[in-house]
């Protein structure tokens, strides 16, 4: 896996670049799990109260 291959969706807000790879520069400290990975998504969720 690559992180090109990282999923990440968007809920009831923008999609940014930086909110991107923020998730991205995250994911990335756990690189050595990601040979036995299948498929990584994100989903970002606005929360409104």
């Amino acid at each position: 896996m690559t992180p090109k291959d990282i999923q990440i969706s968007f809920i009831g807000m923008e999609p940014t670049e930086s909110l991107k790879d923020y998730c991205k520069e995250k994911i990335g400290e756990y690189e050595k799990l990601w040979k036995d990975a299948t498929g990584i998504e994100v989903f970002l969720k606005e929360n409104v109260t």
